[in-house]
């Protein structure tokens, strides 16, 4: 989705943080269904006010709870002052609660406290950098995993107060999984922490850290170390990439041997010839290739799709099937 595709009657998510002025800066913008009064759920938070009987004010909204579910909230009690989620159905500007839960820290107002999840743009260094155009600070922050080393292109939640206009980051933590390899071992440095996984165009390196969590679904060794991990075993990975375009493996899990597939950034994408992933360049060829955009929806041709990539900031994944593993992506998609 894009903001020129957004319509009347969408169903969107929004996350944000909320000025002094009370105007909500959007951070994240996702399209949900097509909206359809009084039968599309919707999920609405705020802090209660106008509370009479049965219904109360969320912003401009009235909320009627006679039917809700309060086990949320404490005591089964609602207040003015509180805040809360509300879940439920919207007609018009009423909304028929379902569910209302209380909400601790919602907002707030003394330090603007807010929660920014993104890719780190315009990176100076760790106290100089921007996350969806929000300039950030984490000079003082704890990182999770330890390690982590920031950088443009790397996905983060940072959270903590804004003063004077910067988000002063107390916590800036790797959001995982975006990274995927799902692929056969060609080796293992022990010592280095690290293992090449191998597929028809080349080689990646994944480097595994004291945070990684490994998995044997095979269920021969429990627990499951780098030590156990040997060549010609199929992996399963997924991380992250750091400030240094090191891939770090959030989870590692052995299973039998599937797919190849590589999730990540994309380097290039040229239609009717390739994409090409963490350096690997994987074939693109109509007729072949199925190609799909970021909300599954079937893409054209490779043209259509590279299109697609080249304009936006989605990761891409590829599969080269087990059956007929040759390099050439059978399956190409957009990965928001």
């Amino acid at each position: 989705m894009t903001f020129d595709t957004l319509a009347v009657n969408d169903v969107i998510e929004v996350s944000g943080f909320v000025d002094n002025a009370g105007l909500l800066h959007a951070t994240r913008i996702e399209k949900k269904e097509n909206f359809v009064a009084g039968a599309s759920e919707i999920e609405l938070k705020g802090i209660v006010s106008g509370l009479s009987g049965t219904t109360f004010s969320l912003g401009s909204f009235t909320v009627n709870f006679a039917g809700a579910d309060l086990s949320g909230v404490f005591g089964g009690v609602v207040a003015n002052g509180m805040e809360v989620e509300v879940k439920g159905t919207l007609n018009g500007t009423t909304i028929t609660a379902t569910r209302v839960e209380e909400e601790e820290d919602l907002f707030d107002a003394d330090e603007d406290k807010v929660s920014l999840e993104g890719i780190i743009t315009d990176f100076v260094n760790n106290s100089n950098f921007s996350i969806a155009g929000q300039p950030v600070d984490a000079s003082s922050a704890t990182f999770e995993p330890a390690g982590l080393v920031l950088g443009n292109g790397v996905e983060v939640e940072a959270e903590g107060p804004i003063v004077n206009s910067v988000l002063q980051a107390t916590e800036v933590e790797a959001r995982g999984g975006d990274v995927k390899i799902d692929a056969t071992v060609l080796s293992v440095n022990n010592t280095g922490g690290t293992i090449t996984l191998q597929f028809v165009p080349g080689n990646v390196t994944v480097s595994v850290t004291s945070q990684t969590s490994l998995r044997d679904d095979l269920g021969i060794f429990d627990p499951y170390t780098l030590g156990n991990i040997a060549a010609g075993n199929f992996l399963e990975i997924r991380g992250f990439v750091d400030g240094n375009g090191n891939i770090i493996a959030d989870e590692i899990r052995r299973d039998d041997p599937d797919d190849d597939i590589l999730q990540g950034p994309a380097d290039s994408c040229t239609a009717g010839s390739d994409v090409v992933i963490f350096g690997l360049s994987f074939g693109l060829v109509n007729g072949t290739t199925s190609f799909e955009d970021e909300n599954e929806v079937p893409l054209a041709d490779s043209a259509a799709f590279c299109n697609a990539v080249n304009s936006s900031s989605f990761f891409v994944k590829v599969k080269d099937d087990q059956s007929s593993r040759d390099g050439v992506a059978d399956e190409a998609e957009l990965e928001d």
